[in-house]
């Protein structure tokens, strides 16, 4: 009988441990999935501040050049207030991307905290790598508010 009760809870031991391991392995996996999601909002984010940037100096160059221009000129007037609804639709669509990353980072954020079986110190480089694309993601939407009170 203490035998038999024994192999049973071999049996048992071994079932938890090969959970743990199948647990331990998709933590792995979500990791190594938050580190890449968290690498790509970086470079997008990174991508979405130097597109911001270039709209910026355009409006500033275009602003400079027609209030260069003679008042007569109503036909490039018209055109440059297209040119500014343009850009200050694309700035509203840069908006929509860095409020989508923001809300993608939360979505990580609170995925993260999901995983109780993480240690601390896993725990504290994913909140780590989250808070720095957080803090990215607010300059960017600062950057792009800024943009919007110009125009």
């Amino acid at each position: 009988s203490s035998g038999i009760n024994a192999e049973y809870g071999m049996t048992l031991l071994q079932d938890q441990h090969s959970q743990h391991k199948a647990e331990l392995a998709e933590l792995e996996e979500g990791i190594t999935g938050l580190r890449a999601d968290c690498f790509a909002l970086s470079t997008r984010s990174s991508a979405v501040s130097k597109r911001q940037q270039s709209l910026q100096e355009r409006v500033s160059r275009v602003t400079r050049e027609v209030q260069n221009l003679l008042p007569d000129l109503s036909d490039a007037e018209n055109s440059l207030r297209g040119e500014i609804t343009d850009l200050s639709e694309r700035t509203k669509c840069l908006k929509t991307d860095a409020e989508q990353l923001r809300s993608k980072m939360k979505f990580q954020t609170a995925t993260a905290r999901k995983f109780p079986a993480m240690t601390g110190d896993q725990q504290g480089r994913v909140k780590a790598i989250l808070q720095e694309n957080d803090d990215k993601i607010n300059s960017l939407v600062n950057k792009l508010k800024g943009a919007q009170i110009r125009t």
